[in-house]
């Protein structure tokens, strides 16, 4: 994560011209580099080179692809994919966009220039650089569709808790009722999400925040709080988020005075 972050800034403020601000998610984050390393080659001046197709094809297209392998559309392993495959799916969104790109010149250009695929232990498999891209790359590829995220993340949770949580990063209409049906539940971990989703997102409405909020603030001043909420609600008040919702909570707390009250938890702002 911190190279990612010095590469973004080191590409912005090279060709920005001026002072460097770093995106404020680590989805934007993630949307940031990708686009810098898709776009590196034209930005070299390197566009007659054959192997550089359209960025915005190629984002499309890893998009796509993440989504397939998350979904387990392309084999159980949800981390690589058989090259065969792997040209398979980037030839049928080529062909939906209308582009003109050769798959497996876009191949080539994946794995060698931008090595956001990279081979697995298997030659013949690919991958990406780390889990992360492929969960950043499924949360753009739904869009606005938090029903379609939410339906995937109840079938299989455990590989799609991390693209729920960037997915909320990338600040879409719908991140407060995604925030309000993960907290709605029984569920003890899905209401644990809906606390770990504000620390991704500023955007989620302050009434909701302020009731996910004051719930685990109410857990953690009895004492019987789980420990990994008290690390999440650390992140939250470290990162002045939400600080202004006890005075609309329909609760009535106020998270921000008990953090810094609470010993245990002002060790998590602190060290967390």
């Amino acid at each position: 994560m911190l190279t990612i972050i010095a590469y973004v800034y080191a590409q912005v403020e090279i060709h920005s011209g001026g002072p460097a601000s770093l995106p404020t998610s680590r989805a934007t984050l993630y949307q940031a580099a990708i686009g810098h390393l898709l776009a590196r080659d034209l930005v070299r001046g390197l566009t007659d080179a054959p192997s550089v197709p359209d960025p915005d094809a190629q984002v499309i297209a890893l998009r796509s692809l993440a989504l397939e392998m998350t979904n387990g559309e392309l084999g159980a392993d949800r981390m690589s994919v058989d090259r065969v495959i792997l040209v398979g799916s980037l030839r049928t969104t080529l062909a939906a966009l209308g582009s003109g790109s050769i798959p497996e010149v876009m191949l080539s250009g994946l794995i060698k220039r931008s090595r956001l695929l990279v081979p697995d232990r298997d030659a013949n498999r690919f991958r990406f650089p780390h889990q992360s891209f492929r969960d950043a790359l499924a949360a753009q590829a739904l869009g606005d569709d938090v029903a379609g995220l939410m339906r995937r993340y109840q079938a299989a949770r455990g590989d799609w808790r991390e693209t729920v949580l960037l997915w909320s990063g990338l600040s879409r209409p719908a991140v407060s009722g995604l925030v309000a049906t993960l907290f709605a539940g029984a569920d003890p971990d899905e209401r644990l999400l809906a606390l770990e989703c504000l620390t991704e997102t500023g955007d989620v409405d302050p009434v909701i925040a302020g009731e996910v909020i004051a719930a685990f603030m109410a857990d953690l001043a009895s004492g019987g709080s789980d420990p990994r909420a008290n690390v999440i609600l650390g992140f939250v008040s470290g990162r002045g988020r939400y600080t202004a919702v006890a005075r609309i909570s329909p609760r009535g707390a106020q998270p921000g005075r008990l953090i810094g009250e609470v010993p245990s938890a002002r060790r998590m702002v602190l060290y967390g």
